[in-house]
């Protein structure tokens, strides 16, 4: 059996308040009797009745005492015994000691003080007859210490204090919860306020120096159902959705603490069917004339619509951005079919003439030096002849492929014509730029042909022509125009070797005499 779980209900402000009052005015009452003595205890209260008795009892036998009956006195002393239970005996004992009328027991009952005064339990009262001193009244009482412990309870301070605890408790309640109904804190505000707060869209709240609600305008008791009823004087942060915390605290104590105004804290507010709207949480400390803080002022602004707004731009911007990257790909596809040659994927002509005159204009420029290599397929007609021109579109594709795996990022090459190309050599002038073509020219034929991979062999091989840039060079037409009349003067001399034009042979003759 699963064990029951018991909760006890705290009192609530009221009868907290109710009971801490009670206590404090008991204590009180309690404290003034134990220096002033307000209230007499239970002995004191029986030692006054016990005298009054005596007295009386003492009146009543010297008065028959002067009538000389002694049968009265007996009748009257047994009458007292059966009428009071504080009384166990009586006697009366003339001046000389004799014992003129006693009570049964009074013998054993009977103790007389030794310094002749009376005492709690045994009382003398002195008597007279003719104006003369005839002896004592002597009178035992029962014990009062002999149920103190049992009868603790009918203390006069005992039942006192159970009378303020049980009357009182309800009185100051009635009264204090009457009185808060006077002092609502919302009954401060003038109506005329509490109506332009509530109309306001966002939410707001004012709380006292101690984090209680004050006053709340309507957009916030709409978000807070569940304080509807008791929503002032309540702590704000009974509100577990409305306690961001800044330094393990609620936000709006921050703020008074430090003085300064917390805003910008999102919230995520609890809605209808489990659905949430986002708000963000401002608190300003309020302040008096002397700079003290009496309380918080807190705003709740609605960002749903808002951040539902960005969200919409951010996909739409992510959608932007999405189309963005695929126009540049599109266009990288489209400048890579406008700039490449589609058999071989070197710039086509036109492509690789705008940045070869573009290098040639920087090198003219900055006093740089720059060279250009003609290359051009040896007997490429007999080829297509032979073995077709599918065939000798594969010879174009591998003498493209083995030049761009010979040349640095650098060197620019582009398919000039049919199978000619034409490469373009930063930083170096035409001797330095014909042994590159030399190295070229050797992969070439060294690699083309034997990787064709043909039931016939097929020897391909390359003629060259180079050119360097010299000072007569104006323009990329004639930079190339020397190399390509370079390259005819290779075909001339047999073919398959590289040859650089007359007018950088002549410059470099030249330059010793120059110096």
């Amino acid at each position: 059996m699963a064990a029951r779980s018991w909760s006890i209900r705290r009192p609530g402000p009221v009868a907290r308040l109710s009971f801490g009052l009670v206590a404090l005015i008991v204590s009180l009452v309690m404290a003034l009797d134990l220096f002033f003595g307000l209230v007499p205890t239970r002995l004191e209260s029986q030692r006054a009745v016990r005298s009054a008795l005596a007295g009386a009892l003492g009146v009543q036998a010297a008065t028959l005492l002067e009538q000389g009956d002694r049968a009265a006195v007996e009748s009257a002393f047994a009458k007292m015994l059966d009428r009071s239970r504080d009384v166990a005996s009586l006697a009366l004992r003339r001046d000389d000691g004799q014992v003129a009328v006693q009570t049964p027991k009074h013998a054993a009952l009977w103790e007389a003080p030794p310094d002749g005064k009376s005492t709690n339990n045994h009382v003398r009262v002195p008597l007279l007859a003719d104006g003369q001193p005839w002896g004592d009244l002597e009178i035992s009482f029962v014990r009062l210490d002999s149920d103190w412990i049992t009868n603790w309870w009918r203390e006069p301070l005992f039942m006192l204090v159970l009378l303020l605890g049980t009357i009182g408790v309800m009185l100051v309640f009635l009264y204090i919860r009457r009185a808060l109904e006077f002092l609502d804190p919302a009954a401060a505000v003038p109506e005329h306020v509490r109506q332009a707060f509530d109309t306001f869209v966002d939410a707001v709240v004012i709380v006292d120096a101690k984090g209680r609600l004050v006053l709340a305008n309507e957009a916030f008791r709409r978000l807070t159902p569940e304080l509807a009823d008791h929503l002032y004087g309540k702590p704000l942060d009974a509100v577990h959705w409305l306690t961001p915390a800044t330094n393990g605290q609620p936000s709006w104590i921050v703020a008074m603490m430090t003085g300064r105004p917390v805003s910008g804290l999102a919230l995520n507010v609890p809605g209808s069917e489990g659905s949430h709207r986002r708000a963000l949480l401002s608190c300003s400390p309020i302040n008096n004339h002397s700079g003290a803080t009496r309380g918080c002022l807190i705003t709740l602004h609605d960002v749903t619509e808002l951040q539902h707004a960005n969200e919409q731009l951010h996909e739409a911007l992510l959608a932007l951005e999405a189309s963005r990257a695929e126009i540049e790909e599109k266009n990288a596809e489209l400048e890579e079919l406008a700039t490449r040659d589609g058999l071989t994927g070197c710039l086509n002509r036109r492509a690789f003439v705008e940045q070869a005159t573009q290098m040639l204009q920087q090198a003219r420029d900055e006093g740089r030096a720059l060279a250009c290599v003609m290359i051009d397929i040896d007997h490429f007609k007999s080829i297509n002849d032979r073995f077709g021109h599918s065939f000798g579109d594969r010879v174009i594709r591998s003498v493209a492929n083995t030049l761009m795996r010979n040349l640095r990022g650098d060197e620019l090459l582009g398919r000039y014509g049919g199978e000619e190309f034409c490469i373009v050599i930063p930083d170096i002038d035409g001797r330095q730029a014909r042994v590159i073509a030399e190295r070229l020219r050797h992969a070439l034929e060294v690699n083309v042909g034997p990787g064709l991979r043909t039931t016939e062999p097929v020897a391909v091989t390359v003629s060259i022509g180079v050119a360097g840039l010299i000072s007569e060079t104006r323009q990329l037409d004639s930079l190339i125009d020397s190399a390509d009349a370079a390259l005819y003067e290779s075909k001339r001399n047999g073919r398959n070797r590289v040859t650089l034009a007359a007018a950088n042979i002549g410059a470099a003759r030249a330059a010793p005499m120059q110096a």
